[in-house]
C-alpha cells in the first residue's frame, strides 16, 4: 500500500519538463504552475513550484506528523483525520473539503500516504484509495486523487529555505463544470495553498 503512489511521484519528477506546458509564472509570489493531460486518466495533472523559508526537513515531518492539525491553516480544509498508521512509512486519511457556494458541495478524498528520503530530498505521495474498512462518508461526494504528491528540497545555499514542489491531479466529480472553469479553480486554490503553506511555515519551530 502506497508503493504505486511513490513509484508514481519519482517518475512525475525524473519526467524533467517533457511535455509540460506554463499556466502561470507568478513572478510577484515566485509561483510557477504547469499542466500537462494524463489521456490515461482524462485530466491534467499539474505541477506547482515554490520557495519556502523553511527547512525541507522540518517541513516534511510536520506534513507527516502533525497531519490531523492540517485543517487549522488550509483553510479549504474542513477536516483531515489520520485513520490507519499502517506501517512506519505509510498511513491512510481522509480529506474533507469544504464547500464552495455555487460551485462544489463538499468533497472528500480517501488518501493513502507514504513517505520517503530520496538523493537528498524529502517525499510525500498520496493516491486514492477505497476500502470496506473506511466506507465513504453519508451525503458528502467522494473525489479521486491520482498518484500525485509533494517533493522537499533543500537549499544548498541556506538551510532554513526550501523548494517545495507539489503535482497534483484530482477528479472532484465536477461533470458539469467546464474544463476552463475548473482549471482557473484549481490554479487560483494551489497559489492560495502557498499562501496558507508559507504563513504556516512561520510558525513551525
Amino acid at each position: 500500500m502506497g508503493v504505486k503512489s511513490t513509484k508514481g511521484l519519482l517518475a512525475l519528477l525524473e519526467s524533467g519538463n517533457t511535455d509540460w506546458s506554463l499556466e502561470d509564472n507568478d513572478t510577484s509570489s515566485n509561483i510557477n504552475i504547469y499542466s500537462k493531460y494524463i489521456y490515461d486518466w482524462s485530466l491534467k495533472i499539474y505541477r506547482i513550484s515554490a520557495e519556502v523559508d523553511i527547512n525541507a526537513r522540518v517541513l516534511w515531518e510536520d506534513f507527516v506528523i502533525n497531519v490531523n492539525t492540517t485543517a487549522s491553516w488550509n483553510v479549504d480544509m474542513k477536516e483531515v483525520q489520520l485513520l490507519q498508521q499502517v506501517n512506519s512509512c505509510t498511513d491512510v486519511v481522509r480529506q474533507t473539503m469544504h464547500e464552495i457556494p455555487g460551485l462544489m458541495a463538499s468533497r472528500s478524498l480517501l488518501l493513502v500516504r507514504q513517505w520517503s528520503k530520496v538523493n537528498g530530498m524529502f517525499y510525500l505521495a498520496t493516491s486514492s484509495i477505497a476500502s470496506p474498512r473506511f466506507p465513504d462518508p453519508d451525503d458528502i461526494v467522494v473525489g479521486k486523487l491520482y498518484p500525485s504528491g509533494m517533493i522537499f528540497i533543500p537549499n544548498k545555499l541556506d538551510p532554513k529555505k526550501s523548494t517545495f514542489l507539489w503535482f497534483f491531479a484530482v477528479d472532484l466529480k465536477l461533470g458539469w463544470v467546464p474544463q476552463f472553469f475548473i482549471d482557473i479553480g484549481f490554479m487560483g486554490g494551489q497559489k492560495k495553498f502557498i499562501g496558507y503553506l508559507r504563513d504556516h511555515a512561520k510558525t513551525i519551530e
